[in-house]
């Protein structure tokens, strides 16, 4: 069985390179069954992502915003942009595609005024965070296929791909910059947006070096130095969440992988990821995942072994 898992540091970044031995890009095929969580947890990476739902609908959390996007539909991040994606269909029905590129790919450094013109207003300004695509807008339905053609050039990797790559995201490119004001008003980050993001990065790094422990609110904004109030309005502001939402979350989340990877007991695990008893424990289990961890680990197991066979 293939289980994935999105590996970040203590800042969320993901740790995994998105570029291959012959291009800075990468596109990836995504099934949300594969994944140990079922969806795809907080993080953020210095490339531009573009991402195509195949099948099902799901739900993107972009920092504070949440978009629902059905299939055919699209979405563009921009570098450094956290977010979380879930499907909102069975994960085993649920399906997309990415396209993740370094801004040089598109127009690099050495060319100069294309790439200050076009690309890098983008990439530094912080009021864009994500763009939507929808089939029922002809030039965005052009960048969907545009999309498309990338995804399906990947299998095959016929003589020229890397062109074709490169001509068609920079199609994707010209397409977004002409019908949006994506260029337009490019500020800088603020010195106020990093200190919140600093904070922000500072308590999510201290609540997984402790999620085992007894951990309180106040705790973790004793943590970076302020109030408990200021701790929930940093978090609201860069992930639309709170600091105990993220806290018990991440719990679950590490039990999730205890519960695929481990023989350890519930009892066992319940305590290891910090809930106070087994039967708490289940309760904010069964909430989460609408089923029991006993439940779980069986699915998860007859998964692996339907794989294997």
């Amino acid at each position: 069985m293939q289980m994935n898992e999105i590996y970040v540091n203590r800042n969320l970044m993901e740790t995994t390179p998105h570029k291959s031995l012959e291009l800075p890009m990468q596109v990836y095929a995504d099934s949300f069954e594969d994944y140990i969580l079922k969806y795809i947890n907080w993080h953020w990476h210095n490339e531009f992502e573009f991402s195509v739902i195949l099948t099902g609908t799901v739900k993107f959390l972009v920092e504070d915003a949440e978009i629902v996007l059905t299939a055919g539909d699209g979405i563009f991040l921009n570098a450094a942009t956290l977010h979380q994606v879930e499907p909102l269909s069975a994960p085993s029905k649920t399906q997309k595609f990415d396209v993740l590129c370094a801004p040089s790919f598109i127009a690099s450094f050495d060319q100069g005024n294309i790439f200050d013109k076009y690309v890098k207003p983008v990439l530094l300004n912080p009021s864009i965070k994500h763009f939507v695509f929808q089939r029922s807008i002809l030039w965005q339905r052009k960048v969907l296929d545009h999309l498309f053609s990338i995804y399906q050039a990947d299998t095959q990797k016929a003589y020229g791909y890397e062109l074709l790559y490169h001509s068609v995201l920079f199609h994707v490119w010209r397409l977004l910059v002409l019908h949006t004001d994506v260029c337009s008003n490019a500020d800088m980050h603020s010195a106020k947006n990093q200190v919140v993001r600093e904070r922000v990065n500072g308590m999510i790094d201290f609540i997984k070096k402790n999620y085992s422990q007894d951990l309180s609110v106040q705790t973790i904004a004793n943590h970076v130095n302020i109030s408990k109030s200021e701790s929930f309005r940093c978090f609201q502001s860069c992930t639309g969440s709170n600091p105990y939402a993220f806290l018990q979350k991440y719990r679950l989340e590490r039990a999730v992988i205890l519960l695929c990877t481990t023989k350890h007991s519930v009892a066992e695990i319940a305590s290891l990821c910090g809930f106070n008893s087994p039967s708490h424990f289940g309760m904010m289990f069964k909430k989460a995942f609408g089923i029991t961890p006993v439940q779980y680990r069986g699915r998860s197991a007859a998964h692996a072994a339907k794989t294997v066979r």
